[in-house]
């Protein structure tokens, strides 16, 4: 995703002022009692002019809610500008929260009534974020909506997110930025923070203490961003191309790029030095391929692998890791082994609690040389109770040999009845996951601090190891700042030489880290 930077704003982008103007009436009755205009829309129809659309969508929440976010008035792109490029140097930069309304979801006029203009809310979106919403409700408005973000980010709103999630909730920050030639590039990334009604991180119902964790989390990580971004390290004096390439090392290709310019491409094709890529758009991978050779790229972490990168994405034959960001698996695997022949390690992220047993659909597409699967994710979901679960057939996979599973960052109360009302079955649910890698050797479990009680039952490690002939490890390292007593030391060696006893070069470890 990227656009040109311009050091200039249209002053057309304002901030909408909080009375109604006075000249403004219609014949509509917004009365509290009265739902018959949840039928109209925000929009008009057909709506071209980003300007009036805003500026209806606004007088129309004043109405219904009294009160409800500062939106930002023009386009987009210029929301994007005011964020990242404030006029003044005693502005601070922003993220930018897009907020897709569509009248006919049935959860909308509850999430803007009872969350969105929630007073909390809008007092904190006032001070921490540039607000622009756009009503998707009738046809021609979603093309509209369509069209502003292909031109953007180079895609399209329906590839990116679904209209069927609405109410939703899009988080923009800049990933990084880039010379090429006099013209500076950014990089966007857009992220959902809320859809329909339900808290994309834990898939639980929200409330407006919950949205108000999610945008405080998700401003805190932009913040964090832009002080990266703001160190130009190439503009220090002094610095030597020796020391640069000694910086590089510890940068993906994009974090390079950002702070050194597309001049350092040309450096680093000399190199012999490796590197990630993340979420490269066409310009990018074209931008890259002119002055650095491809097989320099080794790791990719990627969105989703759209149709229209396919072209590209081929070029990466030395591609050994990859890493796919909240997407859907099923459909992914098989562009992955046909893209990427030399890929050995598959990771998965995500921002929601996970069903383990979902894997099982995509294990059968694993290529032969995929040694190495990584899950992150914010909990395990359990099917215990799913009365279906017992009767499912599940598939093995003989090509892991090393499982990282980390649910060490999960702030929230998890949304699983199942592992609320019975702890065991948070390890029962990655057991009974691994049991189907029959060729497993490394099981590298990451939790926080109050999980490590959950996963000190013998009976169930034994289990697995009976299950897995090749098992070797076995390592649980514990986020936190938990105290090593010695009734956890002594279960820990229990465990260990219980383990033995079923198989003697088995090793069983906790870390405190």
């Amino acid at each position: 995703m990227s656009q040109p930077d311009t050091d200039t704003l249209s002053t057309s982008t304002q901030t909408i002022e909080a009375d109604i103007d006075s000249d403004y009436s219609d014949d509509i009755n917004f009365d509290d009692d009265d739902d018959d205009w949840i039928d109209l829309s925000p929009f008009p129809n057909h709506c071209e002019d980003e300007i009036e659309g805003i500026e209806s969508f606004y007088r129309c929440f004043q109405r219904r809610y009294k009160r409800c976010p500062v939106f930002s008035i023009g386009s987009l792109c210029e929301a994007l500008q005011v964020a990242f490029n404030p006029p003044s140097n005693d502005q601070k930069r922003l993220p930018v929260l897009v907020y897709i309304h569509n009248e006919k979801a049935v959860s909308s006029n509850l999430f803007c009534k009872t969350i969105f203009c929630h007073n909390e809310i809008v007092d904190y979106l006032s001070d921490n974020y540039i607000v622009w919403p756009w009503d998707v409700t009738l046809e021609s408005n979603r093309d509209t909506l369509n069209r502003i973000w292909e031109e953007l980010f180079n895609s399209k709103f329906v590839e990116e997110f679904s209209i069927d999630d609405c109410p939703l909730l899009i988080g923009i920050t800049r990933q990084f930025e880039y010379k090429t030639g006099e013209l500076d590039i950014t990089e966007y990334e857009c992220k959902a923070l809320f859809k329909d009604d339900t808290l994309t991180r834990s898939q639980m119902i929200m409330n407006f203490e919950g949205l108000l964790e999610v945008l405080d989390n998700f401003k805190n990580r932009f913040s964090k961003n832009e002080l990266c971004m703001s160190l130009k390290f190439h503009k220090m004096a002094g610095l030597p191309w020796e020391i640069i390439l000694q910086i590089v090392k510890y940068l993906s290709l994009n974090d390079a790029i950002s702070a050194f310019s597309t001049d350092i491409l040309c450096l680093l094709d000399n190199s012999q030095l490796n590197f990630q890529l993340t979420n490269p758009s066409i310009s990018m991978i074209k931008i890259i391929l002119q002055n650095f050779q491809a097989k320099q790229i080794v790791s990719l972490q990627l969105t989703t692998i759209k149709k229209w990168l396919e072209k590209h994405l081929n070029i990466f034959q030395n591609v050994i890791s990859i890493t796919l960001l909240n997407q859907p698996h099923k459909n992914e695997i098989i562009y992955l082994n046909k893209y990427f022949p030399s890929l050995t390690c598959l990771s998965f992220c995500y921002d929601d609690e996970i069903d383990l047993n979902e894997f099982n659909q995509i294990f059968h597409q694993f290529s032969h040389q995929s040694k190495r699967l990584e899950i992150n994710c914010a909990g395990i979901l359990c099917r215990h109770y799913d009365t279906t679960f017992l009767t499912k057939s599940y598939l093995e996979n003989s090509t892991v040999q090393y499982c990282l599973i980390d649910v060490r960052y999960f702030p929230l109360i998890s949304s699983d009845q199942c592992s609320m009302s019975h702890s065991s079955c948070f390890l029962k649910s990655i057991i009974d996951f691994i049991k189907r890698m029959t060729c497993i050797q490394h099981v590298h479990l990451v939790i926080n601090k109050n999980d490590i009680e959950q996963l000190l039952n013998i009976n169930d490690w034994t289990a697995l190891l009976n299950r897995c002939s090749q098992l070797k490890k076995i390592t649980i390292e514990v986020l936190g700042n938990t105290f090593q007593n010695e009734q956890l030391e002594e279960q820990a060696m229990y465990i260990q030489n219980e383990l033995r006893n079923t198989r003697e070069t088995v090793k069983f470890q906790i870390k405190f880290i």
